[in-house]
């Protein structure tokens, strides 16, 4: 199919990134209006849904039932996310944080170690994020529009002893923590990343207008007009189809540089080549008596991670496997090397990252802040042989164990998540959550 043209030097936009829809909405509204009274809005609604549905049936990795299921499932947490950024969605006139993902719904090879929420924005208002950080091994802000995104982080502004935060977005400069909008900026992204699952907080933050008119409603509880949700029905069938194209695309783009393979970076979706951030991806191919084993010195700075995902590029289930490590997580063998295993069962080493029966998958590397990008080395090894393949002094991890770094996993998971929805009507859950024991 290849509608999208993925290379190792440049990676298309991502879906919607041209569609202004508040343009075409305003030059268009009389035919909006009557595409929804005719019934010909819902249409093309359906109509994007059979599209991205032909996209997985014909995906040239779909080689198995199995693999047509978890696509199928796939495409039906795409559009879950799709429509619930729709059914709550917000605008610049009163803005909230929308949640990205969660760790059922996945587009995107999402981050095991990070919780992400979005807001609108606009290059002409004055918003203000605010409320408790506490101790986060990551906390990323990207300001999109106008450009290509603009990354902004922690450990540039100023934090109250009791892990307030504040930070003002505008055009002119404020007081205090300041984020300067560019001209074109729409929309803010939070990145909120753990190293250590157990004790990091979970930040609670929340958006508002400073300088919008008061009592102004969010975009999804005013009335709408006919006209509006016409747009948003036809929006919704294009946004389907092309992100259902744009991911399956994605994956093959990779494929051919072999299985069992760790190539050197490509640009980002949204970033494209990045000096602070980047991410490689390979893609794993383990019959059931192998394992594979990944090797490399590990460098110094903010963060890395490594994971591994299914073929519609979600990261397998982290919650109650142990599908993703960090550098907090892992452990290093006395040479300083990391030495990471991809199984299908436990080869009893700490440093394991389970298939859950995935013979085939993705396997990526995110580095944010590093000191260098290293190249990690790649070798299958019969599972029988993983003693004499890896280094003599590697620790071993009994059943017991493993279990309670499940049940620690599990917990983790659940409090980083718990958090509404949205935070238009509760921007905390302090006062909710249970206390820790």
């Amino acid at each position: 199919m290849a509608v999208y043209q993925f290379t190792k030097d440049s990676t298309p936009p991502m879906p919607g990134s041209d569609l202004d829809r508040p343009r075409r909405l305003a030059s268009a509204e009389a035919a909006f209006t009557e595409a929804l009274t005719s019934g010909d809005a819902w249409r093309r609604f359906c109509d994007g849904l059979r599209s991205a549905g032909d996209s997985i049936l014909l995906s040239p990795d779909a080689a198995s039932p199995t693999d047509l299921a978890e696509g199928y499932q796939y495409l039906l947490g795409l559009v879950h996310s799709l429509v619930e950024r729709e059914l709550y969605r917000t605008d610049a006139a009163s803005p909230a944080f929308l949640r990205v993902q969660t760790d059922v719904v996945k587009v995107g090879m999402d981050n095991p170690d990070a919780a992400l929420m979005s807001a609108p924005l606009s290059d002409d208002g004055t918003f203000e994020i605010y409320g408790t950080v506490g101790r986060i091994r990551l906390l990323e802000l990207m300001i999109s529009g106008g450009g290509r995104p603009e990354m902004h982080y922690l450990d540039e502004f100023a934090v109250g002893p009791g892990g307030e935060f504040r930070v003002t977005l505008a055009r002119d400069k404020q007081p205090g923590n300041w984020i300067q909008l560019r001209p074109g900026a729409h929309s803010v992204l939070i990145r909120r990343a753990a190293y250590d699952w157990d004790s990091e907080d979970v930040p609670h933050l929340a958006i508002r207008r400073l300088d919008g008119e008061a009592g102004v409603l969010p975009w999804c509880l005013r009335t709408p007009t006919a006209a509006e949700v016409g747009e948003q029905l036809d929006a919704l069938g294009q946004l389907v189809a092309k992100n259902a194209d744009y991911w399956v695309d994605m994956v093959h783009s990779f494929r051919d540089e072999g299985d069992n393979v760790i190539p050197a970076p490509r640009p980002l979706p949204a970033t494209g080549l990045n000096s602070a951030r980047s991410s490689v991806k390979g893609f794993f191919a383990v019959p059931e008596d192998q394992a594979l084993v990944i090797e490399f010195t590990p460098p110094e700075g903010i963060f890395w991670s490594i994971s591994v995902g299914d073929m519609w590029y979600r990261t397998i289930d982290f919650s109650h496997h142990q599908t993703s490590l960090n550098a907090h997580q892992v452990e290093l063998d006395p040479d300083g090397v990391c030495r990471v295993l991809v199984a299908h069962r436990d080869p009893g080493v700490p440093n394991w990252l389970d298939t859950v029966g995935h013979e085939r998958g993705v396997m990526i590397i995110r580095w944010v802040m590093v000191s260098h990008r290293p190249q990690p080395e790649v070798r299958l090894v019969p599972f029988a042989e993983i003693s004499s393949s890896i280094h003599p002094q590697t620790r071993r991890v009994s059943p017991q164990e493993r279990a309670e770094k499940i049940s620690r996993r599990r917990d983790a998971v659940a409090k980083r998540l718990a958090v509404p929805v949205t935070t238009r009507w509760s921007y905390s859950t302090r006062d909710i959550d249970p206390p820790r024991p």
